[in-house]
């Protein structure tokens, strides 16, 4: 099977991933608590002395330097801008913690039926193309490199002709019908 294999997440940033931890999600390299609420009401302003926007991320809730591309704590790139001094709604850090575990084992598992005994084996993500000839989408698919199994679509595009026709003769493969993590087998 072609494809890359993925890096780890970029961030050197300690996150926890502690579901216990009920902190406020605070970078006080840019942000701080509102002096004038108790802590409890979870309200940061960001600080006035930011030379740029701030950015908040949508998932998690941390806030970052507007130069990052994705957030560093959960990779996630959908996030908002905040200028200096502008109040935000601070997340808890267990609210999105389970998204800081790295995942090292597939999910793709197989069940000895007489035994019950659970066969596991180490995840190792690529990237592979894929081409959906009925709607004429091209996609990178993340798949295991071991097993196969499917676990989402990135990158989408409309595809080329090209791509089509490679598709049609099974030099690009089409899309997994099912996800593992879906309640469905890959």
């Amino acid at each position: 099977m072609e494809g890359e294999a993925l890096s780890d997440r970029p961030s050197d940033r300690r996150v926890s991933s502690d579901l216990s931890d009920n902190s406020w999600r605070l970078n006080e390299d840019v942000a701080h608590l509102h002096p004038y609420k108790e802590p409890e009401a979870g309200i940061g302003i960001t600080n006035k002395t930011n030379k740029s926007p701030v950015k908040l991320c949508k998932y998690c809730g941390a806030q970052y330097d507007s130069k990052e591309k994705v957030c560093p704590d959960c990779n996630s790139p959908n996030s908002r801008s905040l200028n200096p001094d502008t109040r935000f709604s601070l997340t808890p850090r267990n609210v999105t913690s389970q998204s800081n575990k790295k995942v090292e084992e597939c999910w793709n598992i197989e069940e000895d039926a007489l035994s019950g005994a659970i066969k596991k084996h180490p995840l190792e993500m690529i990237e592979v193309p894929i081409v959906n000839v009925s709607t004429g989408e091209w996609h990178k698919e993340t798949r295991c490199k071991r097993c196969g199994a499917a676990y989402t679509k990135i990158e989408g595009r409309a595809a080329t002709s090209e791509e089509i026709e490679l598709a049609k003769t099974g030099k690009i493969s089409p899309p997994t019908q099912h996800y593992v993590g879906c309640g469905n087998e890959a």
